[in-house]
């Protein structure tokens, strides 16, 4: 990990982690289909293509940084891949551990395809966290959903490993998140506009700057006494460049019961959750729902700032 890609607690962010499931599917796809692609030649030529829909992350265990050794980053060419079907990249960490990222696709019925990564500890094995996600397709034209025709799905039945590898469990299903209905008790609430950093290779908003914006809900309490160990996304619109974002964040225990964010310890040593949605007023559209899983960080590990660190203002 970079210095640039952690926070106050010295361990990679969520959106880090985001940021790196994205570089490497989008080193797979291109080691599958040639460069500068994301889709296999048969969906191009039938102008469709794959819009991320849903999103799981779980950490079992944070990704740190402490500057002791310079960093670096390598991905496995496509000639020293253990198989085919599975990319896999390496991030060494200052501290001397390498990450490895490994990802994989598989077809998931007429409209879909999912993506799966586990993050693992390349010396040990140990096993870091995982994620899986939902691709839908659409066609490119009407901007509308599509079947996958079926040469498409056999194509992907055939690039998929086999058998069939699920990295958070053959049972999960990322699920249908609830609506936060504009009277949610406890209600917390920012604005943002799209900046074009904010924009993709696609004139849209990366799926990691969602992820960024319903970070600033969360109260500051929160960050000190806690660690998130989980995230649960669903888009549900686009947004580009210039649009108006309405962010909104219910805190939430285990038990259901609401928690107020002005609290020292909102936690009170026991897990919590957000349910988050964001909104363009102009046109009331809701653009992701969200939910975010934090538990109790340990009373040994202090969210101190590094002396000296060249990221911050000299006062």
């Amino acid at each position: 990990m970079r210095c640039y890609e952690v926070g106050p607690d010295r361990t990679a962010t969520m959106v880090t982690v985001a940021n790196l499931l994205q570089e490497c599917a989008a080193n797979h796809a291109q080691e599958l289909w040639g460069a500068g692609t994301w889709t296999p030649s048969l969906m191009r030529e039938m102008r469709l293509a794959f819009a991320l829909s849903k999103m799981s992350i779980r950490m079992d265990t944070a990704v740190q940084w402490c500057a002791l050794r310079q960093s670096a980053a390598v991905c496995s060419p496509p000639s020293t891949l253990p198989s085919k079907h599975i990319s896999r990249c390496l991030v060494h960490a200052c501290r001397g551990d390498t990450v490895r990222v490994s990802t994989w696709f598989a077809e998931a019925g007429t409209l879909a395809a999912r993506r799966d990564w586990v993050l693992s500890d390349a010396e040990t094995g140990a096993k870091l966290g995982a994620a899986t996600s939902t691709w839908l397709a659409f066609n490119l034209d009407t901007r509308r959903m599509a079947r996958l025709p079926p040469a498409v799905r056999s194509y992907f039945e055939t690039a998929s490993p086999s058998p069939p590898r699920y990295a958070m469990g053959s049972d999960h299903s990322p699920e249908k998140l609830p609506e936060l209905s504009p009277d949610s008790p406890c209600v917390v609430s920012s604005r943002a506009r799209v900046r074009r950093c904010d924009l993709d290779m696609n004139q849209h908003v990366n799926n990691a700057s969602y992820l960024a914006w319903i970070m600033d809900d969360v109260p500051e309490g929160v960050f000190q006494t806690a660690h998130l160990s989980g995230v649960d996304l669903e888009y549900r619109a686009e947004c580009v460049f210039g649009d108006e974002i309405l962010s909104r964040a219910t805190l939430v225990h285990a038990d259901g019961s609401c928690v107020l964010p002005g609290e020292a310890d909102p936690l009170g040593g026991k897990p919590l959750s957000f349910r988050h949605s964001l909104l363009r007023p102009s046109d009331n559209t809701e653009l992701l729902r969200a939910r975010t899983c934090w538990a109790p960080r340990p009373r040994s590990v202090q969210v101190t700032p590094v002396m000296g660190s060249p990221n911050g203002a000299a006062h």
